[in-house]
């Protein structure tokens, strides 16, 4: 982590840095004048450099404890991508260390994997992070690989499933039953219904009207995987 000695915002438009404070600095910045670091440019390096940056942010966190709350403020709205983010917490198995790094999605289907050897040591972690694939685009064909690979996903997906549709705000219930009808969890007819109903709100609209025969394909996929009554 750089900033320039003239001015004390971090410049990701300069290449050539004045000045390399210690770790001890960036913590007093941090705590004195958190808002004169920019880390907009994140999403333009890397995902090596941003897995770096997220290291370095760790040392100052494990070195500098008043520092924390500030730390975990700011990487909520830091731009890291998915595989930096999946690469530090899901393989580097940091699940507990900063609170607002945020997983909503991962980059491959072995994080996927990982997070079902993990899932023991971090039940509460891992669950909150598979709820959020089952909402995310673009996760269905990563799910569909990870499960077929690991035995113990169906399971997993499946007790999380009840909380995502009932208990989460779903924008996009065709994404969600997707999502689901990879994971070859069993539904309860309950949890198929309410996924249903709201599936068949959003294909009565007539902006995405064309997405019915979609939805009635996932629907179908998850009723094979089959219902429980309960």
């Amino acid at each position: 982590m750089y900033w320039n000695k003239k001015s004390p915002a971090i410049s990701s438009s300069r290449v050539n840095f004045y000045y390399k404070p210690s770790m001890a600095e960036v913590a007093a910045m941090l705590i004195s004048s958190p808002g004169s670091f920019d880390f907009s440019y994140v999403d333009q390096i890397a995902k090596d450099q941003q897995y770096n940056l997220l290291k370095h942010f760790e040392s100052i966190y494990d070195q500098h404890p008043k520092t924390r709350p500030i730390i975990n403020e700011m990487l909520i709205d830091i731009p890291f991508s998915t595989g930096a983010k999946c690469e530090f917490v899901i393989h580097g198995e940091r699940y507990k260390k900063f609170p607002g790094l945020i997983v909503d999605r991962v980059s491959t289907p072995y994080s996927i994997e990982l997070l079902a050897k993990h899932h023991d040591d971090y039940p509460d972690e891992v669950d909150q992070i598979l709820k959020n694939i089952l909402v995310a685009k673009g996760q269905g064909t990563k799910i569909k690989t990870a499960v077929a690979t690991t035995e113990r996903l169906p399971l997993l997906f499946n007790s999380v499933i009840p909380d995502v549709l009932h208990n989460r705000e779903i924008n996009d219930p065709v994404t969600v039953a997707r999502n689901i009808s990879h994971t070859k969890a069993e539904l309860s007819k309950h949890d198929y219904d309410a996924l249903e109903s709201m599936i068949t709100m959003v294909v009565l609209s007539d902006d995405i009207r064309v997405r019915t025969n979609t939805a009635i394909k996932h629907m179908k996929n998850i009723k094979q995987a089959g219902l429980t009554s309960e």
